[in-house]
C-alpha cells in the first residue's frame, strides 16, 4: 500500500477496528470534531495492516481541511 495514495480519511472500511470508537461529530465541550480514519497499525504482528482510529479534526486548520478532502 502506497502511503501517498491512502490518507487517514480514505480506505476506512477495510481497516481493523480494535475496539469501540467514539461517535463521529462534535465533542461535548465543543472544542473538537471527531472523524474516523485509518492509520498503519503500530503492532508488528499486523505489519502492513491498517487500524481504524478516532481523529480530532479541529486540532488545527490543516487537519480541518484535510478531513474534508482539500
Amino acid at each position: 500500500m502506497n502511503r501517498t495514495s491512502v490518507g487517514r480519511y480514505r480506505d476506512r472500511a477495510s481497516a481493523l477496528q480494535p475496539g469501540e470508537l467514539p461517535r463521529e461529530g462534535l465533542v461535548q465541550n465543543g472544542r473538537g470534531r471527531i472523524k474516523h480514519g485509518a492509520v498503519d497499525d503500530p503492532n508488528p504482528a499486523f505489519r502492513g495492516k491498517r487500524q481504524r482510529v478516532a481523529i480530532n479534526a479541529c486540532t488545527d486548520v490543516l487537519e480541518h481541511e484535510y478531513s474534508r478532502g482539500r
